[in-house]
Parts: C-alpha cells; structure tokens; sequence
C-alpha cells in the first residue's frame, strides 16, 4: 500500500508525466471499437451515462489512441457531447474493423 501512494504521490507533484492510456486486454480491437459505437450513441443521446461508458472505452484502449482518447475523455468531462460525438467518430473511423 505503501508504495502504491508513494507512486500517487509522485504523478500529482507538478511537472509529473501523465500516465500512458492502458492497453485493453491484448487490445482487441473489435471490442474498442464496439466501445465506441456505444458510446457514441450515448453522446448522440445526450444520455450522462456517457460519463461513465468512456472509461470502459479507455480500458479497450490500444496504446496508440492516446492523444485522440484523451480530447474525447476532456470533452465528455466537459459534458460536451456534440464535441464529444465528432470526436468519438474520429476514432471509430480509426479503427480498423
């Protein structure tokens, strides 16, 4: 436990490197991409559960989607959903079925 919050510790100070987005369960991409046209029709919806589907979405994540995911987690964060739904069909259209 210790170590745990001396590695919490050590990303909240200033400067600290954000950490990398995790990578799904050997990234399947099938599934990130499922992921994301849930949550999409969330976000069409304005359905808040949208709230919550993104950090599913995260965890089926492959490394490289890093950046784009991160806008999209700030948009829906900002409960921005029109934003929100262009940037989640982006990345739908990114991935390769």
């Amino acid at each position: 436990a210790v170590v745990a919050l001396r590695a919490l510790h050590a990303l909240l100070q200033p400067g600290a490197a954000a950490p990398l987005p995790a990578s799904g369960p050997a990234a399947d991409p099938a599934a990130f991409r499922r992921g994301l046209a849930d949550l999409l029709g969330l976000l069409h919806a304005a359905d808040m559960r949208a709230t919550e589907v993104i950090d599913d979405v995260q965890a089926l994540a492959p490394a490289d989607a890093g950046d784009a995911l991160g806008r999209l987690q700030q948009a829906v964060g900002e409960l921005d959903f029109e934003r929100s739904a262009q940037l989640c069909q982006g990345l739908l259209d990114g991935v390769t079925p």
